[in-house]
């Protein structure tokens, strides 16, 4: 028989125990989390529920981006958990990205993202991939784009120095980059030299042997 769904134990997690990593600017960031990528094979909405529930349960990081194409569903839960007392600000993470065809357009991209999560600020945002390459809705992860670009250092920075203003801002709390490989990690030590540190407001999602930057 069956156990019934009313005598089945509700798993929480401890927020407090969930650990997290302090970035040099002294903000502390979970290191659990909730992505939120299934825009190719889930609704906006399941995803939506699912992260209701997963900050219900205890998780305090919720890792977004624009072109997950959910921005504006997980913004409407958000707003009510936030509006209904169930969680302060300062308690949850936001981290959103943006996308390759917004490298010059960054501030932009960073406005409609707090637009669609009804947000403030964003405790991270990152440049979600280091070159400006489409990527058409569910494609294959082995398909290339004919007009694909390589990494250019000068065109990175370029997008770097709108990632700054963000700060400068208000709009985020924090910078970086994520999807960085080994070819490419050798060539953002240039990037390196180039960054005021510090401002102590920069992250990435690669762990990189470059001074004291470190990620997950």
């Amino acid at each position: 028989m069956k156990p019934s769904s009313s005598v089945k134990e509700k798993i929480i997690i401890n927020s407090a125990s969930i650990p997290f990593q302090i970035l040099s600017s002294g903000d502390k960031i979970p290191i659990i989390g909730l992505g939120t990528f299934g825009s190719d094979s889930i609704s906006s909405e399941t995803i939506a529920k699912t992260v209701k529930k997963a900050i219900a349960g205890g998780y305090r990081h919720i890792d977004c981006a624009s072109v997950y194409g959910n921005e504006k569903e997980i913004g409407i839960v958000l707003e009510d958990l936030l509006q209904s007392g169930v969680i302060e600000r300062e308690e949850i993470w936001i981290t959103s990205k943006v996308w390759n065809d917004k490298h010059d357009h960054v501030v932009e991209s960073c406005k409609q993202s707090l637009a669609d999560l009804r947000l403030n600020y964003l405790d991270l945002y990152l440049v979600h991939w280091p070159f400006p390459n489409y990527h058409p809705p569910n494609c294959d992860v082995s398909s290339r784009s004919l007009n694909a670009k390589a990494y250019i250092h000068d065109d990175f920075m370029k997008t770097w120095r709108q990632m700054e203003s963000l700060i400068e801002m208000g709009l985020v709390k924090n910078i970086g980059t994520s999807n960085m490989t080994r070819m490419i990690c050798w060539k953002f030590r240039k990037l390196i030299k180039n960054v005021d540190l510090s401002k102590g407001r920069y992250f990435f999602g690669k762990k990189i042997k470059v001074g004291k930057i470190f990620g997950i």
